[in-house]
This record gives C-alpha cells, structure tokens and sequence, in this order.
C-alpha cells in the first residue's frame, strides 16, 4: 500500500521595508527643484572639441575645452593608453591652443 506524501510548503519571504517617500501628496507637491539637482549639470554650449597628442604613447584624441576660461589647466587620461596628460589651455584672440605634458 501507497502512502501520500503532502508537498513541503515554501519558505515565507521577509517582507520589505518600505521606501522613505513623503507620506502624504501635499507633502510632494511641496517639494522644490532644488530637491532634484543633478550632480554633474549639462555641458555647456560653448565648449569645443580640440585634438591633442599624447606625450606618453603619441596617438591623438580629443578633449573639449572652454574658450571663455583663460589660463586653464586639467588632468584627462588619454584614451589610448590611459595614462594621466596634464593639459594646459591657452586662448588668444579666439584661437585655442592645447599643451599636453606628463602628469
């Protein structure tokens, strides 16, 4: 004689916490758009894409630069080799010029 054997019964899951929304509609209509910045806002317009040179490994790419900040100078990897190129930018008379270096 065959005996039944009941299926076991799954493990009940933990519940979930809930998220810390405001509770109430008028609490989010409340809400302003400073609550909602962007961290890293759009770029701006007037940015240009100049070519430089890599001192490290020679192959060129591309970096965007703005022309209305004289005198400026940031760190970008090269997208070949990856290594850190110091660039220099200098704007004369609208023209710009892009000296990279070792970092």
């Amino acid at each position: 004689m065959k005996t039944k054997q009941k299926a076991k019964k799954p493990a009940a899951k933990p519940a979930r916490k809930a998220s810390p929304l405001p509770a109430k509609k008028e609490e989010l209509s409340k809400l302003k758009e400073e609550d909602f910045q962007v961290e890293n806002p759009p770029p701006k317009e007037d940015l240009r894409w100049v070519e430089v040179e890599c001192p490290y490994c020679g192959e060129s790419f591309d970096v965007r630069v703005d022309p209305g900040e004289e005198g400026q100078s940031l760190v970008q990897d090269c997208q070949v080799c990856c290594k850190p190129v110091q660039l220099s930018v200098d704007v004369e008379e609208g023209e710009i010029t892009v000296f990279a270096s070792r970092g």
